[in-house]
């Protein structure tokens, strides 16, 4: 995800390239709530209310992130959102390599040998 944003970022005129990417980054990035709900149900019981708390922190960081990205667009121009998108990648890219690591570390919970 990360890589194709950086590729949008550098090839915005390219029309071609920006459809293929697009739908590139659509592909990789789709799966990713499922993914990490199933990542963290790996090493911790995931219950009604771990489920519901993430939820409501991705809706009001979208109400952020979207009024940023309304404010560069009236201030900076239409490929100000392109930076947004890098720099929403390099995040998820960052905490999804924490939450590897720091599962690794404390272990699988459905590990026999506890």
């Amino acid at each position: 995800m990360l890589i194709v944003s950086v590729l949008m970022y550098f090839l915005y005129n390219n029309i071609t390239a920006l459809w293929v990417l697009f739908v590139s980054l659509g592909a990789v990035s789709g799966p990713l709530a499922g993914s990490g709900f199933g990542m963290v149900n790996r090493y911790v019981e995931m219950n009604a209310a771990a489920q519901c708390v993430p939820q409501i922190g991705a809706a009001v960081g979208d109400l952020i992130i979207m009024s940023a990205v309304g404010y560069s667009y009236e201030n900076f121009g239409p490929y100000s959102i392109w930076g947004h998108l890098v720099g929403i990648c390099t995040v998820v890219f960052c905490v999804a390599t924490f939450m590897q690591i720091l599962g690794h570390l404390h272990g699988d919970r459905y590990a026999t040998d506890k």
